[in-house]
C-alpha cells in the first residue's frame, strides 16, 4: 500500500505538466473561444501559418487524405468546462485550403458525444446528426453520432458553419449540467482549415469577433484540488479477483472518470457519473493486468487521481 501511495503521490504533483490532452477550456460569461491551432491533437493534424488571414498564431490543417463516409480518422478530444448551463451555438471559422472550389476541401467531422442535445436548426427544422439515435437526419453523410460540418459560397476565411447538403442548418449544443464536456473532431476533405472554434449564448453580443480572448486551457492543480485527491479512496485496490471497483470520499457532483495506462493511453472514460450517497461502483473487468491512473473531474472539484493496481 505504500507503493500505491507514493506513486499517487507523484501523479498528483506531476499531472499538471503532463497529459496535455486532459486540460479544458473554460466558458465564461456564456462564451468559450478556442484557437484551433492551440488544440492538442497528437500530431495528427498539422499547425502552419503559410496562408494569410488567420487569427492567433497560425490554423490546423488536414493533410492525410480525405475520409468522406468514415467519420473517425484524425480524431482528436478537446475538454470544455460550462459553467452557465443552456443552449450554445458553434461556429467556426474554416477555410479551403487547396483548390478553387467552395464546395471541396471545405468540411471536417464534429461531434458532441455527452452533450445533452446536438443539433442542426434552420428555422423551425431542426435535424440529428445520422445514428444519434433522433431523427430526422441530415442530408448527406453521416454516422455514429457525427456532423459533417461545411462552409458555403466561398474559398476565403469564414464563420459560415452548416450541416444538411443542399439544406444549411446551424449547429447548436445543449449543455443541461455544469461540468467539463468533450468536442470531438475528425478528418473528412484534405486541405480542410481550421482557424477559431467559439460556442456562445444568444446573450452574447458578436461572438465572432476577432478580438474576443480565447480560453484558457487549464490544468493547474490548486491546494483543495489536491486534498480532495487524497480524500478520494478506490478499493479494493489491488484489484484481485473483483470485476467492480468502488469509489468513496468525493463529495456529492457530477464527474467524468478517466482511465489511462502507465504510459498515458486513454483506455476508458464514463461521463457524468454522479455521486449521491458517497460511494460509486466502477466496471473495470474489461482491463488486462496492469498499473492504471484513474482520474476524475468536474466544476467544483476540478482534477483527482489514483493510482490502480489490476
Amino acid at each position: 500500500m505504500k507503493f500505491i501511495t507514493f506513486f499517487t503521490f507523484i501523479f498528483i504533483q506531476s499531472i499538471v505538466f503532463s497529459q496535455n490532452s486532459d486540460c479544458f477550456y473554460e466558458e465564461s460569461n456564456n462564451i468559450v473561444v478556442i484557437e484551433a491551432e492551440d488544440m492538442d491533437t497528437d500530431g495528427l493534424w498539422d499547425v502552419k501559418n503559410n496562408i494569410t488571414g488567420f487569427s492567433g498564431s497560425g490554423y490546423l490543417e488536414w493533410g492525410n487524405g480525405s475520409y468522406f463516409n468514415t467519420p473517425g480518422t484524425g480524431k482528436f478530444s478537446v475538454n470544455i468546462k460550462i459553467n452557465n448551463t443552456g443552449l450554445y451555438k458553434f461556429q467556426w471559422r474554416t477555410k479551403v485550403g487547396a483548390g478553387t472550389s467552395s464546395t471541396d476541401e471545405n468540411d471536417s467531422w464534429l461531434r458532441f458525444p455527452d452533450a445533452d442535445n446536438f443539433f442542426g436548426q434552420d428555422g423551425s427544422s431542426i435535424i440529428y446528426p445520422t445514428g444519434s439515435g433522433k431523427t430526422p437526419n441530415p442530408e448527406g453523410a453521416g454516422s455514429a453520432g457525427w456532423f459533417k460540418v461545411y462552409s458555403n459560397g466561398t474559398t476565403n476565411w469564414t464563420w459560415s458553419t452548416l450541416v444538411s447538403d443542399n439544406d444549411g442548418h446551424e449547429v447548436f449544443v445543449r449543455f443541461d449540467s455544469p461540468g467539463i464536456y468533450t468536442m470531438e473532431i475528425s478528418a473528412r476533405s484534405e486541405f480542410h482549415l481550421l482557424d477559431r472554434i467559439v460556442l456562445s449564448k444568444s446573450t452574447v453580443s458578436n461572438p465572432t469577433n476577432l478580438s474576443i480572448q480565447e480560453a484558457t486551457c487549464s490544468t493547474t492543480l490548486s491546494v483543495t484540488d489536491i486534498e480532495n485527491a487524497k480524500k478520494f479512496k478506490v478499493f479494493p485496490n489491488p484489484v484481485t479477483s473483483s470485476s467492480k471497483i468502488s469509489l468513496n470520499g468525493i463529495q456529492p457532483d457530477s464527474y467524468k472518470v478517466t482511465i489511462m495506462d502507465i504510459v498515458g493511453k486513454q483506455v476508458s472514460n464514463k461521463l457524468n457519473l454522479t455521486f449521491k450517497n458517497d460511494i460509486e461502483e466502477l466496471e473495470i473487468g474489461y482491463l488486462k493486468s496492469g498499473l492504471y491512473f484513474l482520474t476524475l473531474s468536474s466544476v467544483n472539484n476540478s482534477y483527482s487521481a489514483k493510482l490502480l493496481v489490476k
